[in-house]
């Protein structure tokens, strides 16, 4: 209820009234542009974290991303050169004068000798490493032998001192 007895009353709650719709307004204008910054900060907030994280995944991942890219990269080349490689072995068939028989057979004799070679350098350091493990038991096997017999030794003695000892008396 409103009990206003003259117009300049009246005039005074409506100018009180639009004051406060006026001063409303501009609070939640303030509000509003609080609000649109406060999000504009957590939006630059989140890209910088994400961005941050992306960097320290990177780091921290180098070693898998360099290797993943190095097989990838192989790849690629693999499948780019296939076409050459082919050329190439179909060339070289025509070049020698050799069926496809021929060439495998040299392929075989290729592989062959290369696995000779491995296995003959692997044999080698084989016995190499054999020779050493014998050299060693042979030095911890004389050294006990030293130590044996020096213990007999000592005990003996001590056996004939103390039986000469009591023998005394």
């Amino acid at each position: 209820q409103f009990n206003a007895k003259t117009e300049n009353e009246v005039d005074m709650f409506f100018d009180e009234l639009g004051t406060q719709v006026e001063n409303a307004n501009k609070n939640r204008v303030a509000a509003q542009g609080q609000f649109n910054a406060d999000q504009a900060n957590a939006q630059s907030r989140f890209v910088s974290q994400l961005q941050d994280s992306r960097e320290k995944f990177n780091q921290n991942m180098q070693l898998q991303i360099n290797q993943n890219n190095a097989q990838w990269r192989r790849n690629i080349n693999t499948a780019n050169t296939s076409l050459q490689n082919e050329v190439n072995r179909i060339n070289s068939q025509n070049l020698l004068q050799m069926n496809q028989n021929q060439l495998n057979n040299i392929w075989q004799r290729y592989r062959d000798e290369a696995s000779w070679m491995m296995q003959s350098s692997e044999n080698a350091k084989a016995r190499a490493h054999q020779v050493a493990m014998f050299a060693q038991e042979s030095s911890f096997d004389q050294t006990m032998y030293n130590t044996k017999t020096k213990d007999i030794a000592l005990a003996e003695l001590g056996r004939g001192v103390i039986k000469g000892i009591f023998n005394l008396f």
